[in-house]
């Protein structure tokens, strides 16, 4: 098997995921090609000068060597509606003549000459996306369909995006959230009335299920919850992106988070066997905001916090005073305000030894600073 991977930049000695895969897959006994632009990382940076200048080192169009067990192509590059395109793609691939292609990215000029060339050279093409919600304003800011942003969105990401997804055989994505964004605004429409929410109970025999919606009044899911009535016609599908899975090996389970956290840590509780060790604390705006006993599955073993200051700080705060399970054996669970999961994850990792991997955090919204 012969595999090609085609990288936007490509920098020696780092760990980045252009370095680390082609190494790794020719220890499989895989023939693997990179073939990057000469440009390096970072390079659209202002401060790049700066920051990265003198750190990074600068390729040379031509430049074809072999470290690791695999073989570097470095091919040049062009603007083209402000970004970079590769110079002589579809000569290289030709030379090279991969039975697979993966590229990094779902959209933007190397997804797209991929899949312009797929079938002329008869390489199966998968991408990827790298791009986290908290870094994509409009995941968590939706504008209306007429807005610049969205504009702007659907000429460059939509309708490229759509056009190299049909030609793809899979697009991997590095999180939950990256899915989510490739799907809504790479591949499919994005529209603005479109929510996700984690199921807090369902009846299989009575076809039924229960969603709880934390009232803000700052988006459309938000104000559609309000305003519903009985008799409103609701579309629902199943989201493509995983949620935060249970982990059925740990002997004790951690979960944090606020009040959109709630719902779907009660139903991971839920899940798990009555002598499994469980402790749960929620940041909430206020007391008040505590879920009633009776809704709750294991009632004594949940925290309640009033939020103080930042999302996350409070809940930090009594995290460092506690007792927890051996971090051996344990996993946590972390959801709600994204600067929340931040916290606590790194809370966790550096100050309470769990491995990075234990720690399963998932944002589901962003504070901002509201307009004056």
């Amino acid at each position: 098997m012969r595999v090609a991977l085609l990288a936007g930049t490509y920098c020696k000695g780092m760990g980045y995921l252009e370095n680390m895969l082609p190494k790794y897959l020719a220890r499989l006994g895989v023939e693997t090609h990179i073939v990057a632009t000469d440009l390096p990382p970072y390079y659209w940076l202002r401060d790049f000068p700066e920051t990265y200048g003198n750190f990074v080192s600068q390729s040379h169009p031509g430049t074809v060597e072999n470290p690791d067990g695999y073989t570097l192509h470095i091919v040049g590059h062009k603007k083209i509606a402000g970004y970079a395109r590769m110079v002589g793609v579809g000569d290289k691939l030709s030379s090279i003549r991969p039975d697979i292609v993966q590229a990094s990215v779902c959209i933007g000029w190397i997804a797209l000459d991929a899949a312009l060339y797929k079938g002329a050279i008869g390489y199966k093409l998968f991408t990827g996306n790298h791009y986290h919600a908290s870094v994509f304003p409009l995941a968590t800011q939706p504008a209306p369909w007429w807005s610049s942003q969205r504009l702007h969105c659907m000429l460059t990401r939509t309708l490229p995006g759509r056009l190299v997804g049909l030609v793809t055989e899979k697009c991997y994505a590095i999180a939950p959230d990256c899915a989510d964004v490739a799907i809504r605004f790479s591949h499919g429409n994005g529209g603005a009335d479109e929510r996700h929410y984690s199921v807090w109970k369902s009846t299989a025999e009575a076809g039924t299920f229960d969603l709880c919606v934390v009232l803000h009044g700052l988006g459309p899911g938000s104000r559609w919850a309000a305003r519903c009535a009985v008799g409103d016609p609701v579309e629902i599908s199943r989201c493509r992106a995983l949620p935060i899975a249970l982990d059925r090996s740990a002997k004790a389970h951690l979960f944090f988070g606020d009040e959109t956290s709630i719902a779907s840590a009660e139903a991971l509780i839920r899940a798990l066997p009555p002598e499994a060790a469980v402790l749960a604390c929620f940041e909430v705006a206020s007391m008040d905001h505590r879920w009633p006993e009776p809704e709750v599955a294991r009632p004594e073993k949940v925290r309640w916090m009033d939020r103080a200051g930042r999302p996350g700080s409070a809940l930090v705060s009594w995290l460092a005073r506690q007792s927890l399970p051996s971090a051996n054996s344990t996993t946590a669970y972390v959801t709600g305000e994204a600067w929340l999961c931040a916290m606590v994850h790194a809370h966790l990792v550096r100050d309470r030894g769990f491995r990075a991997g234990a720690v399963r955090a998932m944002p589901y919204w962003k504070t901002r600073p509201r307009s004056p």
